[in-house]
């Protein structure tokens, strides 16, 4: 099974370690990079020509005397390039963007003495403008530097080589060395310097949850009798139960409430392999969906909760003229194989999957095309616990191209999942479900 960083995140397309190795890819893409003299490259590398939306970390030990090119995507000679960071002689670093230096940072607390700095840049369109947030931190102080500036839409090219530690010709290496970087991310969207905060530098820890969300009152005065006017007690409890039960539903929360606004296009090939498999559980053509883990998500659910409401915003389009049927279906499963959920290891339950299934055939073709919403029947929840006992499931979306039916015309089916939410809701025919008068009057 292989490893999953938590660095590793939806809109990565290069993550690596000097663990690994500098030039090893552990996130989602798994498509290492080149030895080169001095250097890791991709030669051309379009997974990394993104502008407006971007994020480039790095993790390098830097001193007043160091120089040189860290991470590049340009030409060979660095006359043209999508960006640069650089560091300059007197500990600044240099962030450059179609060869024009946007800031130019002084390392906070930087020395003559090597100190291990982060060094993030994030990108994101504002209008017919970009906006570049420029984050140093200094894990020795620790202390941060962070600058912000708009610029005008940046350029890029899918010919472009990608280098870390030096420019493609080789004259501007980095006086560090591969040495001194310990890792390298690059992202298809805006993280924000808190964001970066969680990711390099510490995970922040929530606080204790001690006590009820919501405690029902029960309105019956202890002191009186049964016989007393207005105090028999059982439909002031019952009323008082379905009350509270009401309100508790209205602070559900959804399970799932994501957009992504630069998803990877999917087709009949199911890539990468390594993170698709075939759904959990039983059900009828299960060998011919597949399962993307990146949409797998573990959900404590509400109390109560036993159905669930989905939707999908989804763009399908054909390359050669009309579309064929993109099958869609939303799990709910009790529990993952490979996780023992139960309180204190105890045995496991049967692996139970429930799902919602809908059917697109519809052409969105891009530019102009924008997708629609594909609502799921309400469905059962697959209901697990947690390690503590706590009711959960693990929400996942599975798709297949036309049954994965054999033809040029699905070969060149297309598509992009822009977003997915689910509802968690309660069974229509639970007890605690019924009114008062369905309570006096059953």
């Amino acid at each position: 099974m292989v490893a999953i960083d938590r660095n590793s995140k939806l809109d990565t397309v290069f993550y690596s370690t000097d663990t690994a190795g500098l030039e090893v890819d552990i996130g989602q893409e798994r498509t290492n990079l080149t030895n080169g003299v001095g250097t890791k490259l991709e030669a051309p590398s379009a997974r990394v020509a993104l502008v407006q939306r971007r994020e480039l970390a790095i993790v390098v030990e830097v001193s007043t005397a160091d120089s040189g090119t860290v991470l590049y995507h340009g030409n060979a000679d660095g006359s043209a390039d999508t960006f640069r960071i650089s560091v300059v002689p007197g500990g600044f670093v240099r962030f450059i963007q179609n060869t024009v230096a946007l800031s130019s940072k002084a390392l906070p607390n930087v020395g003559a003495v090597a100190q291990k700095f982060l060094l993030h840049w994030s990108t994101r369109a504002r209008g017919a403008l970009e906006t570049h947030e420029f984050a140093c931190y200094n894990y020795g102080t620790p202390s941060w530097g962070v600058d912000q500036v708009d610029t005008a839409l940046g350029t890029t090219s899918v010919a472009y080589d990608f280098h870390i530690n030096d420019i493609p010709n080789g004259t501007d290496p980095y006086t560090g060395g591969l040495a001194a970087i310990e890792s390298v991310r690059v992202g298809r969207r805006f993280h924000t310097t808190t964001e970066a905060q969680e990711d390099w530098v510490l995970e922040s820890t929530p606080g204790p949850f001690t006590t009820d969300a919501r405690a029902q009152r029960v309105p019956v005065d202890s002191t009186t009798t049964v016989a007393d006017e207005g105090s028999f007690a059982g439909p002031a409890y019952s009323h008082s139960k379905a009350s509270g039960d009401r309100h508790r539903r209205r602070l559900y929360s959804p399970l799932v409430n994501e957009t992504y606004v630069n998803p990877a296009e999917k087709d009949n090939t199911y890539t990468p392999v390594s993170w698709h498999r075939q759904p959990f559980g039983d059900s009828p053509d299960v060998d011919k969906y597949h399962m993307p883990i990146n949409f797998l998500r573990r959900c404590p659910l509400p109390v109560g909760a036993s159905r669930f409401k989905a939707r999908i915003h989804i763009q399908t389009y054909s390359g050669i003229g009309s579309p064929e049927d993109i099958n869609l279906r939303v799990y709910s499963i009790n529990r993952i194989p490979a996780i023992n959920d139960a309180p204190n290891n105890a045995p496991q339950d049967p692996v139970i999957a429930k799902y919602a299934e809908e059917v697109i055939n519809v052409d969105h073709p891009p530019p102009a095309g924008v997708g629609e919403w594909v609502e799921f029947d309400v469905t059962d929840l697959s209901v697990g616990q947690d390690e503590d006992g706590a009711p959960l499931t693990y929400m996942a979306i599975a798709y297949s191209v036309d049954l994965d039916a054999p033809g040029l015309s699905q070969d060149e089916m297309r598509f992009f999942i822009h977003a997915w939410t689910v509802e968690p809701a309660r069974g229509e025919d639970q007890p605690n479900e019924l009114d008062f008068n369905q309570i006096l009057n059953p």
